[in-house]
C-alpha cells in the first residue's frame, strides 16, 4: 500500500474545509500554526471553562466566565449599543446582583487608589473617572482586537496600554 488511506485525506485538507471556517478564521488559525484539520488534533488545551449552569451570578468567582439562563428584555444592534450605551439589561432577579458586584468592584478600586491620591502620587480626579481613564483604552483595544481591526498583538499592547493609563493618572 503506497501513501495514506483515502479515509484520512480530509485530515490533510485545507482548514477552510471545516464547517464554519472561512478566510478570516483560517487566517487567525494560521497565526497559531493550524493549517489543516490534522493540526487541531495536536493542539493542546490551555485552559478550562466551567460551563455548568448557575441559577444566579451572586457569589460567583468574578471576573470569570459563567453560564446562566437569562431573559433578553431589550435588544439593540451591537454597534449602536456599544456607541450609545454601556448599560446591559438583565433579568430583574439578577440585575440587583450585577449592580452590587459592580459597586463592590469600584469601591475596591477606589480603596486601592485613594492612599496614593491622598499622598499626591496620583492625579486627583473625581472618583468616578478613575475606572474610565484606567480601563477605557484597554476596553476599546480589546473590542477592536476581537473584531480583527487591531494590528498590534495583545502581548505588545498590554504593556503599552498599562503605561499610558499610568501616565494618565500620575502627576
Amino acid at each position: 500500500m503506497a501513501g495514506r488511506p483515502e479515509i484520512l485525506f480530509p485530515l490533510f485538507a485545507d482548514v477552510q474545509t471545516l464547517p464554519g471556517v472561512g478566510p478570516k478564521v483560517a487566517k487567525h488559525m494560521a497565526q497559531i500554526g493550524i493549517e489543516t484539520p490534522r493540526d487541531l488534533i495536536f493542539l493542546l488545551p490551555h485552559g478550562v471553562i466551567d460551563r455548568r449552569r448557575r441559577d444566579t451570578i451572586k457569589g460567583a468567582p468574578l471576573p470569570g466566565t459563567l453560564t446562566v439562563e437569562v431573559e433578553v428584555v431589550a435588544h439593540r444592534p451591537a454597534a449602536r449599543f456599544l456607541h450609545t450605551a454601556r448599560r446591559t439589561e438583565f433579568v430583574r432577579s439578577d440585575e440587583a446582583d450585577v449592580r452590587e458586584e459592580n459597586k463592590a468592584f469600584y469601591r475596591a478600586l477606589w480603596a486601592s487608589l485613594q492612599p496614593f491620591v491622598e499622598r499626591g502620587e496620583l492625579t486627583r480626579l473625581p472618583q468616578d473617572l478613575y475606572a474610565p481613564v484606567i480601563f477605557g483604552g484597554v476596553d476599546l483595544y480589546l473590542r477592536m482586537w476581537l473584531a480583527g481591526q487591531a494590528r498590534t498583538p495583545p502581548e505588545q499592547a498590554g504593556p503599552l496600554l498599562a503605561e499610558a493609563s499610568w501616565r494618565a493618572i500620575t502627576p
